[in-house]
């Protein structure tokens, strides 16, 4: 049943752990005693938390309500851990905030930042995995997918343009080929062409030249001329 279910958190999670893996990256390439290269990833951090941020209190203002409705427990423990993670993630900024390519400590400071960074990550990956593996299907037994929708369509119409397209930047590479052709057929249908013919311009700019042809050419081979 849950194969053919619409998932709130499939495509979103796909582009968050995207988004934390290549922080993993930038953070351990960084150059923590050169001052451009630390700016590079103080800069990259600044992106990441907003996007974190941003998941999370949807989740906190329109997911969580719903499964209060389900399972008082399991909404106060994922609350819990939202908070727990932004404390975490804010403790994170502050050790980044506090290295100064200068100081003769920068590259083993930075070293601690970078492993702190992968214990993060670690507990994210298994907060959202609960929300797929045992939150989601609690939505399943309770809502149909049309109180699902409605959810997910105020959700993205409730996230900033900006923060949306730093979303999608890291979402639409996360997916495969038929999720991509799924989501802009959608928006070819529903959304304004202005906001169709964006994203389908993002999309030529983040995926592969080949994986772009394959998904224009189904969704619409004039979609950005």
């Amino acid at each position: 049943m849950s194969a053919s279910r619409l998932d709130i958190y499939k495509e979103v999670h796909k582009g968050v752990r995207k988004e934390l893996f290549d922080l993993i990256v930038f953070a351990g390439s960084t150059e923590f005693d050169k001052l451009d290269s630390l700016k590079q990833l103080k800069d990259r951090f600044s992106r990441t938390y907003s996007l974190l941020e941003t998941h999370a209190h949807s989740e906190d203002t329109y997911v969580e309500p719903m499964i209060l409705n389900c399972d008082t427990v399991v909404a106060e423990k994922l609350s819990s851990m939202h908070k727990q993670l932004e404390h975490a993630f804010s403790q994170l900024q502050e050790m980044l905030v506090g290295i100064d390519a200068d100081d003769d400590d920068a590259v083993w400071r930075g070293r601690m930042l970078y492993l702190e960074l992968t214990r993060f990550v670690g507990e994210y990956l298994q907060h959202i995995a609960d929300e797929e593996q045992l939150v989601m299907p609690l939505l399943w037994e309770n809502f149909d997918d049309r109180a699902l929708m409605d959810v997910s369509i105020t959700i993205r119409a409730n996230v900033p343009p900006p923060v949306m397209g730093d979303f999608l930047s890291c979402m639409i590479p996360a997916m495969n080929h038929s999720e991509r052709v799924l989501m802009l057929s959608g928006m070819k249908q529903a959304a304004p062409a202005e906001v169709f013919n964006g994203v389908c311009k993002l999309s030529q700019t983040v995926l592969a030249d080949e994986d772009w042809a394959r998904l224009n050419s189904i969704v619409n081979e004039e979609a950005i001329s």
